[in-house]
């Protein structure tokens, strides 16, 4: 299993970097980490 991450610590994800990604790699999941949600990944 292929993963891919997206950090972003301000503002949004971008939509086409992650279509970009994800035509490339079909079979990945991507997961965007934020200030939000970076315990979580780390953790």
């Amino acid at each position: 299993m292929l993963y891919g991450y997206e950090f972003k610590w301000q503002g949004q994800a971008r939509a086409a970097a992650r279509q970009a990604f994800t035509a490339a790699y079909p079979e990945a999941q991507v997961e965007t980490i934020t200030r939000e949600n970076f315990r979580d990944f780390v953790g």
